[in-house]
């Protein structure tokens, strides 16, 4: 089952624009390297304290519960499942998932 770690991911763009800062200390790069920063940290999703929580991206998510493209879209059109965002990517915890299944007529 894949994981995706977004804490991970987050952290080694934060650790590339630190070395930007660390580069070109003092400059006009160091005010949009802090603003990228900011956003960066700022689309983390809100629940980071559990770290045994599973992320699919829209791909693993398709392909891990055989849905279809169209199943994972209405599910968010209707705000059964809510999205985190990382960069341009949409990531689902497997918990939000799993409950969505769970009641799910058989």
């Amino acid at each position: 089952m894949p994981k995706i770690c977004q804490i991970e991911k987050a952290v080694s763009n934060i650790e590339k624009l630190m070395n930007v800062l660390i580069r070109e200390s003092m400059t006009a790069r160091t005010a949009e390297a802090l603003s990228e920063l900011t956003v960066a940290l700022q689309r983390l999703p809100k629940e980071t304290n559990d770290e045994n929580e599973v992320w699919f991206d829209s791909y693993d998510l398709m392909k891990h519960y055989k849905i279809s493209r169209t199943t994972l879209y209405r599910w968010r059109k209707n705000k059964l499942l809510t999205p985190s965002y990382l960069g341009q990517k949409y990531m689902f915890k497997k918990s939000d998932i799993e409950k969505i299944l769970a009641q799910a007529p058989t």
